[in-house]
């Protein structure tokens, strides 16, 4: 007997479901914002060492002369190094990311049509090929200029500067290092630029609101509309607080070789108060900088403060300004004020046309009885309120049933007679 060959089972291939272009727009456009935020933030990361590296290497002893610790180690200047070149490149594929999505963007609108019409010249640009000098567009060129400065594993080399104290001229003296560690501080505008890609206002929803009115999307955008919606946060944590710890750092390493009497800059709190104050344009001229690199920094510091104060008044005054329901209430409250002014004049001036004494029984009955008039008729309708709207439709049903009854009734007789 032959053998039964049993049928191989075939399961069926299974097709994978392509996505769609929208799907696929949405996945590079949140890659390209993840590559950002992370070149930013590595970026970023890297002032932390070199803080490290100059507090631990700069000598307490130093007078205007240019002397430091040179046993420390060079350890935190190679991780700087190494953090700031990662982010140099983790631009690479946030700006392949960004131009995919960009060559990519026009096949959506197969499946979702853009939110006006586009010229056919602007989808054709789109959808070319990115030239080389596109992939160092935006801020990519300034990004990658500010990660390469920072204190150098093994620079030693020292600048002077010449100044006055009174009339008499000082010559002090920087390590180069010092002077890259106070410009590395910059990168933090870089960190909140990528920070405003991140939110609701940055979004593909709200790209296409702005695709629709006209409006250029981008940083500019997100960061007024946050700026309306949370003033006093965006000015003090976002303008505010990094102002007085950048420009307190600026200071505090510029005047710090000095050690004038009666000025202590080796106290970091010092010289943010000392930029507070600038900033507020009050100037107490308990501290003041001798030094070209501190007025530098103080005087850029008044400029921002100038900046920050008309901002924190905008907001506060934003705050202040009542609401359309609010100013809905303070119109019935001054009406109802007014009102009340306006009866008690007119009964004050015919007391004295009829030469009688004040009556308030007499006034309040003649109120009650001009409240009664001007309801006369209304009804139910002066308080509607859910109960008495529920009251009403429950009398109107007993209506309809009784209605209904007497049709029924009025039915049958008809049939008998018939």
């Amino acid at each position: 007997m032959e053998d039964r060959q049993r049928p191989l089972l075939i399961r069926p291939i299974k097709q994978e479901k392509q996505l769609s272009e929208i799907t696929k727009s949405k996945i590079l456009f949140d890659r390209w914002r993840f590559y950002r935020i992370l070149a930013a933030l590595v970026g970023s990361f890297s002032i932390v060492p070199g803080i490290i590296d100059y507090e631990f290497r700069y000598d307490p002893s130093r007078v205007l002369e240019c002397v430091q610790n040179d046993n420390f180690t060079m350890m935190p200047r190679i991780l700087m190094l190494i953090f700031s070149y990662t982010a140099i490149l983790l631009l690479i594929p946030y700006r392949i990311s960004y131009l995919e999505w960009r060559t990519h963007k026009p096949r959506t609108y197969s499946e979702l049509p853009a939110q006006k019409k586009i010229p056919l010249l602007e989808v054709i640009q789109n959808r070319k090929k990115p030239e080389l000098w596109e992939y160092f567009g935006g801020d990519t060129v300034p990004s990658i200029i500010l990660y390469q400065i920072l204190p150098y594993p093994g620079l030693e080399l020292t600048l002077t500067s010449t100044h006055y104290d009174g009339y008499k001229e000082q010559v002090v003296c920087y390590y180069l290092a010092e002077v890259l560690y106070v410009i590395s501080f910059m990168r933090v505008i870089v960190l909140a630029l990528a920070i405003f890609y991140f939110g609701k206002y940055s979004n593909p929803v709200s790209l296409r609101q702005c695709e629709k009115f006209g409006v250029t999307s981008g940083i500019g955008f997100s960061f007024k509309c946050y700026l309306n919606e949370r003033p006093m946060f965006m000015v003090i944590c976002f303008l505010l607080l990094p102002c007085v710890i950048v420009f307190g750092i600026a200071v505090h390493v510029f005047e710090r070789p000095l050690h004038r009497e009666g000025q202590d800059y080796d106290y970091f709190y010092n010289c943010m108060w000392n930029v507070f104050i600038t900033m507020a344009t009050v100037g107490y001229g308990d501290q003041y900088p001798l030094t070209v690199g501190g007025r530098v920094s103080l005087a850029l510091s008044a400029f921002a403060g100038g900046i920050v104060l008309s901002m924190t008044f905008v907001a506060i005054g934003s705050y202040l300004n009542l609401s359309s329901d609010q100013m809905a209430v303070l119109n019935e409250v001054d009406l109802k004020f007014a009102a009340a002014k306006a009866i008690n004049e007119c009964y004050k001036f015919s007391c004295k046309e009829k030469k009688c004494y004040w009556d308030f029984v007499s006034l309040r009955k003649k109120i009650n009885e001009f409240k009664d008039i001007r309801f006369q008729g209304a009804g139910d309708e002066r308080e509607v309120t859910p109960e008495s709207l529920e009251e009403r439709i429950r009398h109107l049903n007993e209506k309809i049933g009784e209605l209904r009854q007497s049709s029924y009734s009025l039915q049958s007789k008809i049939i008998k007679l018939g």
